[in-house]
């Protein structure tokens, strides 16, 4: 019964966070402002320690703060995952994403953003990015909208064990939806990160999710991520997915 706890924990978080690490999805964790100038900060913070036949371990930090100043909106994540369980590392990763929007017009503003990260699953020692490009916005009235983005991005990547660098160009795209048909909400957000001089190294990432609100601020959501990388080495899965069910409380 313990060996089967421990199983089941440490492929959990496994499976989260290697779906997790290699786009980080922006478009789900935006804020929403209804005045031109605003600040909104998150703080999740977990330590955990379990002993059962082996002793496990947890850390994951996620910090997050946007600011928005009249056209202008700065947003930064970071993120830390670790995991160990005996004297195995399952877990270890971390980033650090900076964004910067100027809004050009109200369906139209520029976006230029940085980010750094690492883990030690996927055989990333270090990689680094930087890009620029526009991003469109369509609102369908008041509680439709839809995102497109279209920017180059510079990447610099460190793969551990084969100590291969590559400095790559990449298109970095996506596109995502947010319906509501209150009480049903219906969101999805799709990246597309092929290289330019070759299209067939690609990634590509999806979060889509419903949400069912059944009684005042309570709510079922179901999500479904997928991602995939043609580059990973031979012995890490090039493609995750996964779908999730949970309660969701609002203040």
């Amino acid at each position: 019964m313990r060996v089967g706890f421990l199983v089941i924990y440490v492929i959990i978080g496994v499976l989260h966070q290697k779906g997790a690490a290699q786009i980080v999805n922006i478009e789900d964790r935006r804020a929403s402002f209804d005045d031109t100038l605003g600040m909104f900060e998150r703080l999740d913070l977990g330590v955990n320690f379990v002993k059962n036949d082996e002793e496990i371990f947890t850390i994951n930090a996620d910090f997050q703060i946007e600011f928005l100043q009249q056209k202008r909106l700065f947003i930064s994540i970071s993120k830390f995952s670790f995991l160990k369980a005996g004297n195995e590392n399952f877990v270890n990763t971390g980033l650090q994403h900076l964004r910067y929007n100027y809004q050009v017009k109200d369906y139209f503003a520029w976006e230029v953003f940085g980010q750094i990260q690492y883990n030690e699953q996927l055989r990333i020692r270090m990689r680094g990015l930087a890009g620029s490009g526009p991003r469109f916005s369509i609102n369908i009235g008041q509680k439709h909208a839809i995102n497109l983005g279209l920017s180059y991005m510079w990447e610099y990547d460190e793969i551990s064990e084969t100590n291969e660098v590559h400095h790559d160009s990449r298109l970095n795209t996506y596109a995502s939806v947010h319906f509501d048909f209150s009480p049903i909400v219906i969101a999805s957000t799709t990246y597309y990160q092929p290289l330019f001089d070759e299209l067939s190294d690609y990634r590509l990432s999806n979060n889509s999710s419903i949400i069912v609100k059944f009684h005042d601020n309570w709510s079922l959501r179901t999500s479904f991520t997928l991602n995939y990388d043609s580059r990973l080495p031979e012995d890490v899965p090039d493609l995750v997915y996964g779908i999730s069910n949970g309660v969701r409380y609002r203040f």
